[in-house]
């Protein structure tokens, strides 16, 4: 299942030039209420809530900004029919609620690549622990789950045992958050991962994805099983993972799983 974008609208404010598209109407740094901690240019106004209320056939919405103090808001956040299932606070009142699930990401002009893409990481974990049901199990069973525990290889204290296929954060081989440059050597199944654990393991350290934390990142997104992946667990057939990410409101009304239903089998658009 390939994933697709289109811009359909863009806007930038010119705080340079004197005319401030955006004030902050609160003294404190805004976090996360995008609808009542700022007043827009007439304008501009028009313009970003055309793009939020009469345009709803985008499910992003990309925010660029400077951070260090004047504005700090989500890597990702959510807002539609099923909630807000998100690398936020899940503030169900900080976004305009549509009748179609969108997610808006923030960027920042002071970072690179690999920590924008790292936003959309943390956001599709956020989606599939959502869906494998970690937010309603005790920490101390999350290393029996089918994406956190097996897939991802890890547990409460989200360091990667045994070596899975890692997270944002932690490669397979990390000893710590943010170690992918470390050179050490261990066995992992990433790229043969099977749910039983009988995947093919390899011995594998950083120069797998040249230390750089964009390509661990780009490595791992194409690891995460998709269409027609013809894995098994526990006699069911597992799911197209990426359905979540690309039409999240089919897959939540026709109450996809992370496994097809037992007897059952969803074929999704």
């Amino acid at each position: 299942m390939a994933l697709t974008h289109e811009l359909t609208d863009g806007l930038e404010s010119d705080v340079g030039r004197g005319r401030r598209l955006y004030e902050w109407v609160r003294d404190e740094i805004p976090h996360s209420n995008y609808q009542s901690h700022w007043t827009c240019h007439a304008q501009s106004k028009r313009t970003f809530w055309r793009c939020f209320m009469g345009r709803r056939i985008w499910t992003l919405v990309w925010l660029w900004g400077y951070h260090g103090g004047v504005l700090d808001l989500w890597e990702s956040n959510m807002s539609g029919p099923f909630g807000d299932i998100s690398n936020s606070n899940r503030d169900p009142n900080d976004l305009p609620l549509l009748d179609k699930t969108y997610t808006v990401y923030h960027y920042n002009y002071q970072r690179g690549a690999s920590e924008a893409v790292e936003d959309h990481m943390h956001q599709i974990e956020a989606v599939l622990n959502s869906v494998d049901g970690r937010d309603r199990t005790p920490p101390d069973q999350w290393d029996k789950l089918l994406f956190w525990g097996r897939f991802v290889g890890s547990d409460r204290t989200h360091k990667i045992v045994p070596p899975g296929c890692g997270w944002a954060h932690y490669p397979p081989n990390a000893e710590q958050d943010y170690d992918w440059a470390n050179k050490r050597y261990v066995e992992t199944d990433i790229e043969d991962w099977k749910p039983d654990g009988s995947g093919k393991k390899q011995r594998m350290n950083c120069d797998r994805w040249v230390g750089d934390s964009l390509k661990w990142s780009v490595y791992w997104m194409q690891n995460i099983p998709g269409a027609d992946n013809g894995l098994v667990y526990q006699d069911r057939r597992l799911s197209n993972w990426w359905i979540f990410i690309g039409d999240s409101d089919n897959a939540m009304r026709q109450r996809v799983g992370l496994i097809e239903a037992a007897g059952r089998h969803r074929q999704l658009p």
